[in-house]
């Protein structure tokens, strides 16, 4: 109740600044306090938001669905309120020769199986985690030039 009552009151004091720009929650979306499905709806039902966000670092499936990271049920919520929700970051580690971390190839091809879900069940954008002209080196969020994960993105804009 205190998030919602900060949105309402936070939200509509911009919208009132400001009311020719959209007003995004910046919510994670996952297990922090305030951001289950059903508290997630409160919040997002506010006058003051006009689009939710959510953030992807599940590395185990394309749709997030245990219980602090149900993306699906999310946008179902969303859907239903008539606002849009965009995947704010997708992350996934990956290296291109680190004992123990994901290839770039196959981080690249969670990525494409992630955007396209995403998409499918109503996401209104997203936007792949991290860019970086010159990657660290082992296992890192970083995407950078000549990582496969570009073409992925590209592919899919």
């Amino acid at each position: 109740q205190s998030l919602r009552s900060f949105f309402d009151a936070v939200g509509g004091r911009l919208k009132q600044i400001d009311p020719r720009h959209l007003v995004e929650s910046g919510t994670l979306g996952g297990g922090q306090c305030g951001m289950s499905v059903e508290d997630f709806g409160l919040i997002h039902s506010s006058p003051g938001i006009d689009v939710a966000s959510y953030h992807d670092y599940d590395t185990s499936t394309a749709m997030p669905n245990e219980d602090a990271n149900q993306l699906q049920a999310r946008l179902q919520l969303m859907a239903s309120l008539g606002k849009p929700l965009i995947v704010g970051e997708v992350g996934m580690p990956a290296a291109a020769s680190t004992p123990g971390c994901p290839s770039l190839a196959a981080r690249s091809t969670l990525l494409g199986s992630k955007l396209d879900a995403a998409a499918q069940a109503g996401a209104a954008g997203w936007m792949a985690w991290n860019w970086v002209p010159e990657p660290v080196s082992g296992c890192t969020y970083d995407i950078g030039l000549g990582d496969p994960s570009l073409s992925v993105v590209a592919g899919r804009g």
